[in-house]
């Protein structure tokens, strides 16, 4: 445990350094949680009061930010559940190894100790809570439900956690439902109908009231998130019958064309593999449904889910598989620690730790550059905050949502579209220039903060000045943000501030003037 907690110290740590003692997660997104619940704690739900929008990829955890969104612990409330979330995460995994005979001797529960610390380095289990997103919280659900899965089988009852945990993997994020479904299917088979009646009913009315909400305020029936960032439900909401087969082949070939979807597939094979190699082929043995579990969530992300972006997407089943595959081949792996610890062959033993690094490298290498991707969204979306609340203190149009818009009164334009609907269906109209420049223009939107590369900026808009990150890009989309002036009497005025601006920024960071 002292690994982790040292690892989450250094990036911590390291944060600090970089950033000159400001606090910054390594992703934008996480202030868009944060906003939202600024204005959810206001009886509103979007990021400008007054215009409905749904920028969360969570139902729930803008709601439980809300709370605190009137104190200065607001902003680190993300980090506080996520390192709460870690630490749950350790604990189960370490509950499941006992589960899975890695106790006994000292010697075995320290291997299996060994085991887990190394998968939740390994994995960028501790990287992901400074995104300060939900995927910590999602992923300790989902280990909760493989637990919550093994104690049926060892001991046949439905623990209440199970259910509870069941119902707030989808309530955290949407991919849950293919935990949810895996394990539905577990309880079937083996007969617990009351409990998967109890999920089914609940979950059914929670996300149902959640798309009413949505569909009654003018809405998609899913997160503006979820849709820009997913082909399939793009397609599925606009109705394509066509398109939505194209996105589903799309998905499938770029997931195995990739790492982390090999990745998941070699997990899955190894999960399904342990009831083959047994022999083992009634319905109703663990070995079957935990294959069957594994089938279906490695189904569902292949198709559907998404991949980067500080490597969190696909984690909540890369450790699920990882979990199934260690209770699966639990057996084997006391047999060969047992033989390798008192048959003189104990240096055998790093061989697993060895291949768990190896096949985590590319997370590995995320959770390295933790304090490099804060410094960027410090650099970048921090200071254009800082730009927008303390120099201009109007209305702007951003294509990162996030730092922007938290602790700013003024309304903030979403070219990308997460809060701002109109401003989402702008990217599929022939004349987005034109929606994009109405829409300014309705808010009062005199200036702009955008990636030279932006497909919504208005060609008439005057590009002032460019703001140059100091070091490598690895979060943002781009090392360079212009500013715009949406009109040419705002020209002077906005000079004027960035005048001002340019004294204040951090000593690396440059601002070229046009």
């Amino acid at each position: 445990m002292a690994v982790i907690g040292l690892i989450a110290t250094a990036a911590l740590l390291g944060t600090l350094a970089l950033n000159s003692g400001t606090f910054t997660y390594t992703l934008d997104d996480a202030y868009i949680h944060l906003a939202l619940s600024e204005n959810i704690a206001r009886g509103h739900y979007g990021i400008n009061m007054g215009e409905a929008s749904s920028p969360s990829s969570s139902i729930l955890f803008p709601l439980l930010l809300a709370p605190a969104a009137s104190t200065n612990l607001h902003a680190y409330v993300p980090l506080l559940l996520n390192i709460a979330a870690t630490a749950a995460l350790i604990a189960l995994l370490l509950a499941l190894a006992r589960r899975c005979g890695l106790e006994g001797s000292s010697r075995v529960s320290y291997y299996g100790t060994a085991l887990v610390v190394t998968a939740v380095v390994s994995f960028n289990g501790v990287g992901v809570a400074f995104t300060g997103m939900e995927h910590s919280l999602h992923i300790a659900v989902t280990i909760a439900v493989v637990l919550g899965l093994v104690h049926i089988f060892d001991v046949g009852r439905v623990p209440w956690w199970l259910v509870a945990t069941m119902i707030a993997g989808p309530l955290l994020r949407y991919e849950g439902l293919s935990i949810s479904a895996g394990a539905l299917l577990v309880l079937l088979a083996l007969g617990h109908y009351r409990a998967s009646l109890v999920v089914v009913i609940v979950l059914t009315v929670a996300i149902g009231a959640f798309t009413a909400f949505l569909l009654g305020h003018g809405l998609p029936p899913f997160p503006s998130s979820t849709l820009t960032k997913s082909n399939l439900l793009a397609s599925s909401t606009d109705l394509q019958g066509a398109g939505v087969l194209s996105a589903i082949g799309k998905n499938v070939a770029a997931a195995l064309s990739r790492s982390p979807g090999r990745l998941l597939l070699g997990l899955a094979i190894l999960t399904i593999a342990r009831p083959v190699a047994a022999r083992s082929f009634s319905v109703r043995s663990p070995a079957v449904l935990l294959a069957g579990f594994a089938l279906t969530l490695t189904t569902a992300h292949l198709v559907a889910g998404r991949y980067g972006w500080q490597s969190r997407y696909e984690l909540y089943a890369i450790f699920a598989l990882l979990a199934a595959a260690l209770y699966q081949w639990r057996h084997v792996l006391v047999r060969y620690i047992e033989k390798a610890l008192y048959g003189h062959r104990a240096w055998t033993l790093v061989l697993l730790p060895i291949a768990l690094l190896i096949a985590g490298l590319p997370y590995l290498r995320t959770t390295m550059r933790v304090p490099l991707a804060a410094n960027n969204i410090y650099e970048q979306q921090y200071q254009m905050h800082r730009f927008a609340t303390e120099f201009h203190r109007g209305p702007v149009a951003v294509n990162d949502l996030g730092w922007v818009a938290y602790r700013n009164p003024s309304y903030v334009l979403d070219l990308v579209g997460l809060g701002s609907e109109a401003a989402r269906r702008a990217h599929s109209s022939p004349d987005r220039h034109g929606t994009i420049q109405a829409l300014a223009q309705r808010h009062g939107v005199t200036l702009a903060m955008a990636y030279p590369s932006s497909e919504m900026i208005p060609p008439d808009w005057t590009p002032l000045a460019r703001l140059h990150l100091s070091r490598r890009s690895v979060v943002v989309a781009g090392p360079i943000v212009v500013f715009y002036a949406t009109r040419p009497d705002a020209v002077p005025m906005l000079q004027a501030q960035l005048d001002d601006f340019a004294g204040t920024l951090p000593a690396a960071v440059r601002l070229d003037r046009h």
